[in-house]
């Protein structure tokens, strides 16, 4: 058998060896040269993820937190519950929007008193330059807590707004233009006069002027210019202080017509209520006015009965001579000038002004029951006998024993139905306060006091001299124009709309 030559195996020299090794070496040290890069620039890398990452957590964080505080302020605080009434709710946002109404509805009301009354300085000083105090009010509304009055004046009127409709009773868009236009007539054109030719005088009678009820469409104008008037003469205000308004003139016309709408729903209501061909008026006076002369009777301290008797018995005396006189003809006011022991009301010829059943007078001084009972029983220009109190004996006159007209008993009688009506509607539909008032804490129980006995005056206080146009009767300083309105109804925070002009001389 043939046999296979072997290879020759290739000659290698000791210099070719060296370079394998050189490059051998040469490429490990490269690809550790790389794997050391390529740990490195992966560290790098590593760390700019993890900065990125910080980074983006960071400013996710932020973008979370304003996101949350624009939430917070955008959508939960304006949704925020403040009350319910049925299923109506007032939010934050609605309240900021009431409080603009009740600011306009302020102003309106101010200038409406500067329009009608500004000739007198006295009354005018209090309403005027008040819109830009009042304009400034509204840019604080995000910022200032809830006004109670607000809330508590949104809460009656849904009551009103709800029971209204549970009774089925509405007022229509022109009713309320009509009676606007009435009520605000002062910034309305003046009527022009009537024509001398056709025999009728061209003088107006301002005393007893009512204004006509225009027709809806030219009701819905005048509102406009109700509005328009109202909002320039505010605008006039706030340019003297240099201020910028923060109330539009649409916001003026929403406020009279709010006001006015809730006006004209409660005087519907009452009249459902109160039905005039229903009611029956009373002949009985609540109040009258008299006049006395007192003879007093002092008496020492813890005296005997038989003292009292014979102190009582020597005023007496006295008492019914004086009463045999008045019943011959002497004047009244001229005796008690002459002869009343009470200061306050002898220097008023015997007048003690008017007071109620309970004897509560208009100066504030409230008087005897026996002296109260004696003069409701008297008819008017009546004499009584001696009546004894406490102070001694009293000869009473009524002057005036007029009871209110079928007008003013049909109005109380209203009201007092509107008030009641109004409060079984506040439980019925479960009005709410959100979050509801905190209770007070119970106060530790304490031992019964006795009842203070009561403290009567024989007549009215002695007064110093009155400025002119102070009504000494109590009834405070009388306005042309305002004789009419309760003080209640002035100091409130809703002041009538419904103001007569005042009379011209």
């Amino acid at each position: 058998m043939a046999q296979t030559p072997k290879s020759t195996p290739r000659p290698t020299s000791k210099g070719t060896s060296q370079k394998e090794q050189a490059a051998a070496q040469k490429r490990q040290a490269q690809v550790a040269t790389e794997r050391r890069m390529s740990a490195k620039q992966q560290r790098e890398q590593q760390e700019q993820r993890r900065f990125m990452m910080i980074i983006g957590a960071v400013l996710g964080l932020a973008l979370l937190i304003l996101a949350g505080g624009i939430t917070y302020q955008q959508v939960w605080v304006p949704s925020r519950p403040l009350a319910q009434v049925g299923s109506t709710t007032l939010t934050r946002r609605d309240y900021w929007q009431e409080s603009r109404i009740a600011i306009a509805q302020e102003i309106a009301q101010n200038l409406q008193l500067l329009r009608l009354f500004g000739s007198d300085a006295q009354f005018s000083s209090q309403f005027a330059g008040r819109s830009p105090v009042l304009n400034q009010q509204v840019e604080l509304l995000g910022s200032e807590p809830e006004n109670e009055q607000v809330i508590t004046r949104w809460i009656d009127g849904q009551i009103i707004e709800q029971g209204a409709a549970s009774l089925s009773v509405q007022v229509t868009d022109d009713q309320i233009n009509q009676a606007l236009t009435q009520s605000y007539a002062a910034f309305l054109p003046p009527a022009p006069p009537l024509d001398s030719s056709t025999g009728v005088t061209d003088t107006l009678d301002l005393e007893d002027q009512t204004p006509p009820t225009p027709e809806a469409a030219q009701a819905r104008d005048q509102v406009d210019q109700i509005a328009a008037e109202i909002y320039a003469g505010f605008i006039g205000e706030l340019e003297l202080t240099g201020v910028e308004p923060n109330l539009t003139q649409d916001d003026f016309r929403q406020a009279l017509l709010e006001q006015q709408r809730r006006q004209s729903l409660q005087g519907a209501v009452e009249e459902q209520l109160v039905p005039e061909a229903a009611f029956s008026p009373s002949s009985e006076p609540e109040r009258i006015q008299a006049r006395q002369i007192l003879f007093a009777v002092e008496l020492p301290e813890n005296p005997s009965q038989g003292v009292v008797d014979t102190a009582y018995a020597e005023a007496l005396a006295a008492a019914e001579a004086t009463l045999a006189e008045l019943q011959a003809g002497t004047d009244f006011a001229e005796l008690a000038a002459q002869r009343s022991d009470d200061a306050g009301s002898a220097q008023q010829g015997g007048d003690v002004g008017s007071f109620d059943r309970d004897g509560v007078s208009a100066s504030g001084a409230t008087y005897a029951p026996e002296f109260v009972a004696a003069a409701f029983a008297l008819d008017e220009g009546e004499l009584s006998a001696p009546v004894r109190t406490q102070f001694g004996w009293h000869i009473i006159e009524v002057t005036s024993r007029d009871a209110p007209d079928l007008e003013q008993q049909l109005r109380e009688a209203r009201r007092a139905a509107f008030d009641t009506w109004r409060e079984e509607q506040r439980t019925a539909l479960n009005a709410t306060r959100i979050p509801a008032p905190t209770p007070d804490p119970e106060a530790a129980p304490s031992e019964d006091l006795p009842t203070p006995a009561p403290t009567f005056q024989p007549g009215p206080p002695t007064a110093p001299a009155l400025p002119d146009g102070f009504d000494p009767q109590g009834e405070g300083l009388q306005i042309e124009g305002l004789e009419g309105f309760s003080q209640e109804e002035l100091e409130g925070d809703e002041l009538p709309l419904e103001l007569e002009p005042p009379t011209t001389p």
